[in-house]
């Protein structure tokens, strides 16, 4: 996800395009079907893309400078969002399994696991991975305490929804309105820059 209108290109050609990772808000698959190896699949895809190094930012000198409010802590550039979205998938505790197993054994912060999973098949059952603060009673978590992002209060909670990618939409603007385009200097991707 980027800003269409703001975003600088590298390179675009026959509808492949190149952007600077420091203009990309978040990332994502879209999965047909969604299974503990593809999930292990999307962890790989997943680091690969949250640890590219983010560093063509022009220095602000402006004291006034507003801090993102991202996996419960604050931060002086955007850290992106990764998500999977699966039209059909396991069932949910499954995939809960396999994630808190990847995230336990590879040891890995909030700010760089898949922040949230959601399937659309599962009518009934649940389909959802998301992040919940506070105490959850009779599988129902408290108001807003549903969350895109990891923080470190937070749980990952299998849950159902009626309408699931819905819901990541309702989740992920919450993040989208405080995304900003910062200033990227394009001469860092030159190869000799002193940034």
């Amino acid at each position: 996800m980027y800003d269409r209108l703001n975003t600088p290109r590298i390179f675009a050609s026959d509808g492949a395009q190149i952007f600077p990772v420091e203009a990309t808000y978040a990332c994502g698959e879209i999965k047909t079907y969604l299974d503990s190896d593809k999930l292990k699949d999307s962890f790989e895809k997943c680091s690969s893309y949250k640890n590219l190094c983010r560093k063509a930012y022009f220095k602000q000198n402006n004291a006034g400078t507003t801090p993102y409010h991202l996996f419960g802590h604050k931060y002086d550039h955007w850290q992106s969002i990764y998500f999977c979205l699966a039209v059909e998938s396991i069932n949910a505790s499954c995939l809960s399994d396999t994630y808190t197993r990847i995230v336990y054994e590879d040891n890995l912060p909030t700010h760089k696991r898949i922040d949230t999973v959601m399937s659309l098949s599962g009518t009934g059952r649940k389909n959802c991975l998301l992040n919940v603060s506070g105490e959850i009673k009779d599988g129902i978590p408290p108001d807003k305490s549903i969350d895109l992002l990891p923080k470190s209060d937070s749980k990952l909670c299998t849950y159902r929804a009626n309408e699931p990618w819905a819901l990541f939409t309702m989740l992920l603007l919450k993040y989208m309105t405080q995304a900003p385009m910062e200033p990227i200097n394009m001469l860092a991707y030159g190869g000799n820059s002193p940034y």
